[in-house]
């Protein structure tokens, strides 16, 4: 088998038919390609729905359903998907998105041409923006390691599992599954997956449609909002333990823009205990690491998250103005970077 694309499947009986379908519009010569969907315990009829449109088919994708005995998240199907595929290479699709009809002949053409690329990388259409996703390629580039992990650190490239191609043994043998239990468990996924790309490929074509799902984790609401100050802060912090050397600036930044939107939503919704206190400890990681380091521009831009800085986010015009300021910092950073810590 060439490809797996793995679905995980739990409340999307509004979207699934799309999804599936998109899948089985792909025409890829000579490629092998299953389809491993997972039901994660789904109450609605989304798993009939996928049923009744697999019973007839007659294409190129294999289909097949897994079935867990209870609900256990998105990071769990997922993992349910990667251990049972026999794919050499994986794509991750989730059931309320769905694909273009040349999804996989664009990815696997370009491995085609790039064998030796450990990742290939497109982009993405928001229909919720209404826009494909800018990635800031005009055309099919090789990039090596600390580029890709500085596009990543910079947002040229999304930290998301999919509209990707990955090699399934690189996942397999560096134990590279979804922390269970985990909300936003592509960040942290994503960071550790690009610090073992040493080749890659970015292509500037949309592969891939992404649907704002109004049920998605992703829109926080205020029963979610505990455990979105919990995944922000567990995520950075696993991300301290192993910053990206080559990027190291970059690299504490992008730590800072997700710790603040943790800092955000306990503020928001007033989130206290012990998850306040996390947050507080890696806050204090976050400024002692990188004054450990010697980047003292950075550690004096960090103050930001302390009050009475902090409190400057209230104001819109603050707000609207931040990312110049972070823009300066990071170039100044870079520069001295590359001055006095340039055999790091």
């Amino acid at each position: 088998m060439d490809i797996s694309i793995i679905i995980p499947v739990y409340k999307v009986e509004k979207y699934i038919s799309r999804c599936i379908l998109s899948v089985m519009n792909q025409s890829c010569e000579n490629v092998q390609i299953e389809c491993l969907i997972v039901d994660d315990c789904t109450p609605d009829n989304s798993i009939d729905i996928i049923k009744g449109l697999i019973s007839d088919y007659k294409g190129i994708v294999r289909f097949k359903i897994l079935f867990h005995e209870k609900n256990l998240g998105l990071s769990a199907a997922r993992n349910t998907g990667i251990k049972a595929s026999t794919g050499r290479y994986l794509m991750f699709v989730d059931s309320d998105d769905y694909i273009t009809e040349n999804a996989v002949a664009k990815l696997w053409n370009a491995h085609l041409t790039n064998q030796d690329a450990e990742l290939i990388i497109a982009t993405y259409y928001s229909v919720k923006d209404s826009a494909p996703f800018y990635n800031g390629v005009k055309k099919q580039t090789n990039v090596d390691g600390r580029q890709l992990r500085e596009m990543l650190m910079n947002y040229q490239v999304t930290c998301n599992a999919c509209w990707r191609l990955i090699p399934r043994d690189l996942i397999i043998d560096n134990n590279l599954y979804f922390t269970q239990g985990l909300l936003y468990e592509d960040i942290l996924w994503c960071h550790r997956l690009f610090a073992l790309i040493e080749s890659a490929v970015v292509l500037p074509d949309v592969v891939y449609y992404y649907e704002n799902n109004p049920d998605s984790i992703t829109n926080t609401t205020k029963e979610k909002a505990i455990r979105s100050v919990k995944s922000y802060t567990y995520n950075c912090g696993e991300m301290l333990k192993n910053p990206y050397r080559d990027v190291y600036v970059d690299h504490q930044l992008y730590v800072l823009t997700f710790l603040m939107r943790a800092m955000d939503a306990r503020r928001d919704y007033n989130v206290q205990g012990d998850v306040s206190k996390e947050l507080d400890a890696v806050r204090r990681r976050l400024l002692l690491s990188t004054f450990s380091e010697g980047r003292i521009l950075l550690c004096l831009f960090f103050l930001i998250i302390y009050q009475p800085f902090y409190s400057l986010f209230n104001y819109r015009w603050f707000r609207s103005h931040y990312y110049r300021l972070e823009s300066f910092v990071r170039h100044r950073a870079n520069f001295l970077d590359r001055i006095f810590h340039k055999n790091n």
